[in-house]
């Protein structure tokens, strides 16, 4: 808590009680005795009107707050007479009841709902708060009283709330007032953070919906899975520049509307699509080179994978632009060894294995060289020849088959054995990813 900011609220405080007692004192001086007894009078009848147990309220919350997961702030304190609004009254059920309205979601409609990964993970107890917290920010809610008492679980909930539904793009994060009675916690109740009016979301959920529509246009439905997420994948890429300053960016408006976001708004555009498409993914969180990150996990016609659209974006992890691929396919539909080279996972909830290689890109397109095979390297070389693309990427199963395929290569020059019509070949070898990337053309 912010030790200025709190004593400068006690200080504003003390003015504003400090003003009916210099009036009362002003009155008795100008008025003499008489005015004083009946002054002493009224007094006695408001302290024995208080309450022995008056109820605290505690507000949480920092205007300022840009990360959704961050709730904490400064507390203010105020007293009021608990027969003012009394806990558990039937007409603060009724009025909340009739708040939610009847086309909320229940408990049974999340719990057959694949979308919500990390609500199937979560104790009963939680999955009530969920329920009260998801709720709440549908109908853009205030004041919403949660079945909890612990600020620990509503935050870690809050969150996992925010990583199953990607469509509440107009919740940047929550406050919470807290109702103490003695210093003891009676109740919570939560508000959203919202970042745009009710009007304001209407229009943007419309807005939003017509991209996703048109995204989805040329999406291959009757493919595999694979076909289809690599279809996301890839779009996502070619439509969203990756940038800082993008506004929204931490939510799918900043990819659908804008153009430019960060990991944070690819991944959740990531799942937006595919829910869209009837595919199952969840965010992950954890870090990739140290620094905190998001991306997801997918299943692809039965395997469970990692994908990590904002690493796809080949301009933004590799340094010579000039020959790296339009897409980086490193992460896209690999498993946890090869996810764990680079990204380390802190999820709130437990993710299920993901061990296998059938749905990662490299097998998929015949790229991915568990042997030092020059035969299979030549026919690669030229088949990609006769495509558009300018260059392609092998990955090699592990450091050994890497190092020894460039040495042969690149030391011995047996590339110019594979293309014997060339004196020159552009390549970028990545050691940590056992990767390397070459121009598809011959250069003569």
């Amino acid at each position: 808590m912010n030790s200025d900011r709190k004593k400068r609220r006690v200080r504003r405080l003390q003015k504003i009680l400090h003003v009916p007692l210099l009036l009362c004192l002003c009155t008795v001086l100008l008025s003499g005795c008489a005015v004083q007894k009946r002054l002493e009078h009224v007094m006695d009848k408001i302290r024995e009107a208080m309450p022995d147990d008056p109820i605290h309220y505690i507000f949480f919350g920092d205007d300022d707050m840009n990360s959704i997961s961050d709730n904490d702030g400064d507390a203010d304190h105020t007293e009021e007479n608990p027969v003012v609004d009394e806990i558990g009254s039937t007409e603060a059920d009724e009025s909340g009841s009739e708040e939610t309205g009847s086309d909320n979601p229940s408990l049974d409609d999340l719990a057959k709902d694949e979308r919500a990964y990390c609500f199937s993970k979560i104790t009963a107890d939680e999955k009530k708060v969920y329920l009260e917290i998801y709720n709440c920010f549908l109908n853009m809610s205030d004041n919403t009283e949660l079945s909890t008492l612990d600020a620990d679980v509503i935050d870690r909930v809050f969150n996992l709330v925010m990583m199953d539904h990607p469509e509440l793009f107009f919740v940047d994060g929550y406050r919470t007032t807290e109702t103490t009675r003695n210093g003891v916690p009676v109740k919570i109740e939560i508000s959203g953070k919202y970042n745009v009016s009710p009007d304001v979301r209407k229009m943007k959920e419309k807005e939003i919906a017509k991209v996703a529509e048109a995204a989805l246009k040329d999406c291959p439905r009757d493919g595999s899975e694979y076909e289809q997420v690599r279809y996301v994948f890839q779009w996502i890429i070619d439509h969203t520049d990756y940038s800082l300053e993008a506004p929204d960016n931490q939510n799918i408006s900043s990819v659908f509307l804008n153009g430019r976001s960060v990991c944070q708004g690819y991944t959740m555009a990531t799942k937006y699509l595919l829910d869209k498409l009837g595919i199952f993914c969840t965010v992950v969180y954890g870090t990739a080179d140290g620094e905190s990150h998001s991306w997801n996990l997918v299943r692809m016609d039965g395997t469970e994978c990692y994908v990590d659209t904002t690493w796809g974006d080949a301009s933004y992890r590799m340094e010579d632009s000039s020959l790296a691929p339009h897409t980086n396919y490193n992460y896209f539909g690999c498993n946890e060894d090869i996810l764990r080279r680079t990204h380390a996972i802190n999820n709130p909830v437990k993710l299920p294995n993901c061990t296998a290689l059938d749905e990662y890109y490299y097998v998929k397109e015949g790229r991915y060289f568990t042997t030092a095979d020059f035969n299979r390297l030549k026919a690669l070389f030229e088949y990609e020849a006769k495509q558009d693309d300018d260059n392609f990427t092998i990955r090699c199963s592990d450091s050994n088959v890497y190092q020894e395929l460039s040495s042969a290569l690149f030391d011995e020059r047996k590339i110019f054995e594979i293309l014997p019509e060339s004196d020159s070949v552009k390549y970028i070898r990545d050691d940590r990813e056992n990767t390397m990337t070459f121009s598809a053309g011959a250069e003569s």
